[in-house]
């Protein structure tokens, strides 16, 4: 077994945080908004752990089986929430196909194909909304090709963030490493398609989400985008109110949103210089 690589804790105590983020934070707490935010990435959670707890050895090997989960951790809901129904029927199709039968009888093949799933939590999963990361559709195709090409790398990544043996550090260390061998995807890193599947498959719900959602948040940390980065990003789990790494995201996309709101309307209102 190898060395735990130690964190770093670089971000300043709950008491020290950037005046802006603490700000944030605390209004987030109150946001009317938050409980369906996180509830959306809880339910997904429970639908990648379901299905991976639930698959046999061979079957976590298999590049179909990985990109489903992978794919799980996708919507196709835009911020104003246009996509939703489309989006649990183009999952709930993903997930047909897989299991090769009819909508109407999905939750009774789930459960037959995955051991411990029973019928009336599949039927459940199958009604919630799902999907974390609205992840650019330019880029889909060709992440689902390289998942296809290289299941063990994936596989081995998956199997790690899934364990409830290995700490955060060294998952996060293992999947940087390992997502950086198969290259980038148009320039833009694996992980930003693959975070929402292993965020969602780790037990402890400590693994973070990098994307471009959580990038403005990141960037106002002055956190690079790197393992001891990201280290450093899950730090604020367990600050004002965020208990995990879905928390976490949820609270990533509201600052971006927000951030992004009051910089539109800064501009409005400033003189226009010819």
């Amino acid at each position: 077994m190898g060395t735990v690589l130690p964190s770093t804790n670089l971000i300043h105590p709950e008491d020290q945080l950037p005046r802006e983020i603490k700000g944030k934070l605390l209004r987030f707490a109150k946001l009317r908004r938050r409980d369906e935010l996180v509830s959306q990435r809880i339910q997904t959670h429970k639908l990648i752990r379901a299905l991976w707890t639930g698959a046999t050895s061979v079957r976590r090997k298999d590049p179909d089986f990985l990109n489903l989960l992978m794919t799980l951790g996708w919507t196709n809901e835009t911020e104003n929430g246009k996509g939703r129904d489309s989006t649990i029927i183009w999952r709930n199709t993903r997930l047909a196909n897989y299991v090769a039968c009819s909508p109407d009888c999905l939750a009774e093949s789930i459960s037959n194909k995955f051991s411990g799933l029973q019928v009336k939590a599949a039927a459940s999963l199958l009604t919630a909304r799902t999907g974390i990361t609205n992840y650019y559709h330019p880029l889909r195709p060709r992440t689902i090709v390289v998942v296809e090409e290289n299941p063990r790398v994936i596989a081995a990544i998956f199997r790690k963030v899934a364990s409830s043996r290995v700490s955060t550090d060294r998952k996060i260390h293992f999947a940087f490493r390992k997502s950086s061998e198969l290259g980038a995807i148009r320039g833009t890193s694996l992980l930003n398609g693959l975070s929402p599947a292993l965020a969602c498959l780790d037990p402890m719900l400590r693994f973070p989400i990098l994307n471009a959602r959580t990038r403005p948040l990141r960037r106002a940390l002055r956190l690079q985008c790197s393992p001891s980065g990201a280290i450093e990003y899950c730090d604020l789990i367990g600050k004002l109110g965020i208990s995990n790494s879905l928390d976490l995201d949820a609270f990533a996309l509201w600052y971006s949103r927000d951030t992004y709101k009051r910089r539109r309307k800064k501009l409005g209102r400033a003189p226009d210089h010819h």
